[in-house]
């Protein structure tokens, strides 16, 4: 039987992974969508990206929002605006608040690693 939220192993850039989607109480599994691990270094201004979503927002998923021209997320092509957030350093984002996630991501002295599922 498949858990709710799905607990997310370390992932290898482009590897597919199986994942379950809730429907009418049940669970059922779904096609495997790609996710793929991305690891940011600090630069001057941070990691260069911003985020929106979380629990205090009706429980939204936490996105991509913004990427700073120059900055670190911005040099990294596997990163973009609208890329759902599925971890932050090893910590699934499933019902965590956005300063839960900001905390997370300013606790990261020199990376920080993520866990994205592309927009579609």
């Amino acid at each position: 039987m498949l858990q709710w939220p799905p607990i997310l192993a370390k992932v290898q850039p482009h590897q597919r992974v199986q994942v379950a989607k809730r429907g009418s109480g049940t669970f059922r599994p779904v096609a495997a969508e790609q996710h793929h691990a991305v690891e940011l270094h600090r630069g001057a201004r941070g990691f260069g990206f911003s985020i929106r979503g979380g629990r205090e927002f009706g429980n939204m998923p936490l996105y991509v929002l913004k990427i700073a021209e120059g900055g670190p997320a911005y040099l990294n092509s596997n990163i973009h605006v609208g890329d759902e957030i599925l971890e932050i350093n090893g910590h699934s984002t499933a019902n965590m608040s956005h300063q839960e996630a900001i905390q997370l991501i300013r606790q990261s002295e020199h990376t920080v690693q993520l866990v994205l599922r592309p927009q579609n």
